[in-house]
C-alpha cells in the first residue's frame, strides 16, 4: 500500500508542476497583453482633459477626412462613444459643439435624428456661438425621388418649418453662423427663404435679434418665373454680421443689413446688382464676384449715380466667363 501511496503522491506532484507550467504561460500571455493595452492606452490617459479636449477640436474640425473615411455620425458622437473618459471630456467641452451639420433627406423635409442632434447642440454649448451648415441631397433625373407622402406619414421626419423655428425663434441669441447648402449643386428651396424671411423679422424675433451672428451664407439657383426679393433681418439686430456670400442664378434677391459687412462674396450674380451691393457696403475689406456665366437678358449700362468710396477695401476680385481682375 505505501508503495501505491508514494506513486499517487509523485503523481499528483507532476501534476501540480504541469498546472503550474501552465498558469505561469498564462501569466505571461496576460502580461504581454497588458503591456500592448498600456501602450496603446496610456498615453492619452496621462494627458490632461484640457489637451485632449484640443485633440478632439482638431479632429473635429477635419472634417474632410471623416468624409473619406465614410463615416456618417457626427465626429464629435464618435469620439464620445470610444470610452466613459472621452464621453466625459467630450460632454465637459462647449467648444466641441459650436458646429453641427442638419441633413434634409428631401428639400422640405428634415431627418428627426438631426433635429434632435441639434437640440442636443444647443445643451451643451452653453454661452457660446453654435455655428449651423444645412445641407439637400443631390437628386440626379435618374434617381428614384421618394413620393411626397413616404415624408408625411413618417415620423422619422419632420417638415422644415420646424428647424427653422428652432434656430430662429427658440434659439436666435446662440446663432453664430448660418450656411444654406454650401454645394451649389444642391440650390435653397425658394420655402427656406420665405420661411426666414417671415421668421427674422423684428416682429418674429421679439427685438431680441441675433447678437452672436457673424456670418450668413446662401446659395439659392433655382429658377424663378418673376422676380421675387427676400428681405432678411428686416429692422432685426445682427450687430456682428461681417461675412455674407450669396449664390443665385435665377430672379431671386437676397436682401440683408450691410452697413457692418466687412466681407462679401458674390456668385452668379448680375454685375448691376454687384455694383449696387458694393454701393451698400462701406466698410467692406473683402470683395469677391464670380460669374461664371452670364444671365440672357437686355444689355444694360452700368453708369453709377454717385462716386462710391470704399476706404477699407483691401481684396478686389472680379471673376466673369472672360476674364478676371484681381488686386
Amino acid at each position: 500500500m505505501c508503495a501505491a501511496w508514494t506513486e499517487e503522491i509523485q503523481r499528483l506532484g507532476a501534476t501540480i508542476d504541469e498546472l503550474e507550467a501552465e498558469v505561469q504561460l498564462i501569466k505571461s500571455r496576460q502580461s504581454a497583453l497588458r503591456r500592448r493595452l498600456n501602450e496603446l492606452v496610456s498615453p492619452t490617459r496621462r494627458l490632461p482633459p484640457e489637451v485632449l479636449s484640443n485633440i478632439f477640436l482638431d479632429v473635429c474640425a477635419d472634417r474632410r477626412s471623416w468624409e473619406l473615411s465614410h463615416i456618417l455620425h457626427p465626429a464629435v458622437q464618435v469620439i464620445g462613444q470610444v470610452c466613459s473618459s472621452w464621453h466625459h471630456i467630450v460632454r465637459a467641452t462647449p467648444s466641441l459643439w459650436t458646429r453641427v451639420t442638419i441633413r434634409f433627406a428631401d428639400r422640405l423635409w428634415v431627418r428627426m435624428d438631426s433635429l434632435n442632434l441639434l437640440r442636443l447642440h444647443y445643451e451643451r454649448i452653453g454661452e457660446l456661438p453654435l455655428n449651423i451648415e444645412m445641407t439637400i441631397p443631390r437628386y440626379e433625373p435618374r434617381d428614384i425621388h421618394p413620393p411626397p407622402d413616404y415624408f408625411l406619414d413618417n415620423p422619422k421626419f419632420e417638415f422644415y418649418e420646424e428647424l427653422f423655428r428652432v434656430i430662429l425663434i427658440e434659439h436666435p441669441t446662440e446663432l453664430g453662423s448660418l450656411t444654406l447648402c454650401k454645394d451649389q449643386a444642391s440650390p435653397i428651396p425658394e420655402e427656406w427663404l420665405g420661411i426666414m424671411k417671415t421668421y427674422t423679422t423684428a416682429r418674429a424675433s421679439k427685438t431680441v435679434g441675433f447678437p452672436k451672428l457673424a456670418s450668413l451664407i446662401l446659395h439659392s439657383s433655382e429658377a424663378t418665373e418673376s422676380d421675387r426679393s427676400y428681405p432678411l433681418f428686416h429692422d432685426t439686430p445682427v450687430p456682428l454680421l461681417r461675412h455674407c456670400s450669396f449664390a443665385h442664378q435665377g430672379r431671386v434677391t437676397v436682401q440683408i443689413p450691410s452697413t457692418n459687412l466687412t466681407s462679401l462674396h458674390l456668385s452668379y450674380i448680375p454685375p448691376r446688382e454687384c455694383i449696387q451691393l458694393l454701393a451698400l457696403c462701406p466698410g467692406l475689406i473683402d470683395f469677391r464676384q464670380r460669374s461664371p456665366g452670364f444671365r440672357p437678358g437686355p444689355a444694360e449700362g452700368l453708369e453709377l449715380q454717385r462716386v462710391m468710396t470704399l476706404p477699407n477695401l483691401r481684396t478686389l476680385h472680379w471673376s466673369t466667363k472672360i476674364g478676371t481682375s484681381s488686386s
